[in-house]
């Protein structure tokens, strides 16, 4: 069985962020990670995002790196990444 990697940041939303970029980043979220077979959790509550990906690590950095550029957001904070045998 290959581990899975797990990753989850926090980060701050733009101040003038609506509910179609929050759209936009779940529906290109879900895009993209099926192809990579990254799996997790994208929450939004009072300007934060907070996400857990989880995956194999190296789609996952690719994935930490895509986010980090995207300019919705910013003080991109990881909390915690390890590894496991099972998806959470």
């Amino acid at each position: 069985m290959d581990k899975v990697f797990h990753l989850v940041y926090l980060s701050h939303a733009k101040d003038n962020i609506t509910y179609s970029d929050i759209q936009n980043i779940l529906h290109s979220a879900i895009k993209n990670n099926q192809k990579k077979e990254i799996s997790g959790l994208l929450i939004f509550r009072e300007g934060f995002f907070l996400q857990l990906l989880e995956g194999a690590e190296p789609s996952v950095m690719e994935t930490v790196s895509r986010v980090i550029q995207d300019r919705r957001h910013h003080h991109f904070q990881t909390i915690i990444e390890f590894t496991s045998n099972l998806r959470i």
